[in-house]
């Protein structure tokens, strides 16, 4: 897995782009914490849907310990800990 801050990204995204495409996963990394993830796309319609189920489960999973409105930041800082 390949790590990219922010800046290397905004000046470099068609090569990361180019690579997320050919199989690699970019982590994004700002002030030291990842912010986010480069994942290829599924191809497949019904990789899409499993993938996607398992995000909703994680959001609703994830609302259970989060008030909102809230601050990302700040809850990922908390989820950290």
């Amino acid at each position: 897995m390949k790590r990219l801050e922010v800046e290397e990204l905004g000046a470099s995204i068609t090569d990361a782009v180019r690579e997320v495409q050919q199989g690699e996963i970019i982590e994004v990394v700002s002030d030291g914490h990842v912010v986010a993830v480069l994942v290829p796309a599924l191809p497949d319609a019904a990789e899409r849907r499993a993938a996607l189920a398992k995000l909703n489960a994680f959001a609703e999973e994830l609302g259970k310990h989060v008030t909102w409105p809230t601050d990302v930041t700040q809850m990922l800082s908390e989820m950290r800990r």
